[in-house]
């Protein structure tokens, strides 16, 4: 596995467990729907307010949401076949669609956070050490500020 795929990989490990995708440390959310701005351990930006990034994450959320209904109707299809519960599924199928994507949103926001960092070294801040020249002149990527 190369060097890329594999921070790839941990970037969005962590970012499903709800912790920041570039160093790992938690205490990322105020409350269930209010993300900080900077990680507290790195500095890496998470809250960036770019409409790609909103669109991004709102897509990845509905993706998940829509993905999960599909598994699930298809799982219950299968089960119950020849004759599935229709209503079940269709009031079921209704609120699986309004639920997951609240349940997700967390998940949403950080794990789409790596996909649009792992280009770069653009998980490191202006004051980290471990910066390097492309991202000090600006050329890594649009996480900085």
């Amino acid at each position: 596995m190369s060097v890329n795929l594999r921070r790839a990989a941990a970037m969005m490990g962590r970012a499903l467990l709800l912790r920041c995708p570039s160093c790992g440390s938690g205490g990322l959310w105020d409350s269930y729907f209010r993300i900080r701005t900077r990680c507290p351990g790195c500095g890496l930006r998470l809250e960036r307010g770019e409409p790609g990034y909103i669109v991004g994450a709102a897509t990845f959320n509905i993706i998940v949401a829509e993905l999960s209904f599909m598994a699930v109707f298809l799982g219950v299809l299968f089960a119950t076949w020849p004759s599935p519960p229709w209503k079940l599924l269709q009031w079921g199928g209704l609120a699986l669609m309004a639920v997951m994507p609240v349940l997700f949103y967390p998940f949403s926001k950080t794990g789409f956070s790596p996909s649009t960092s792992c280009s770069a070294h653009a998980a490191t801040t202006a004051t980290s050490p471990r910066i390097d020249a492309r991202a000090r002149r600006g050329l890594a990527s649009g996480i900085r500020d």
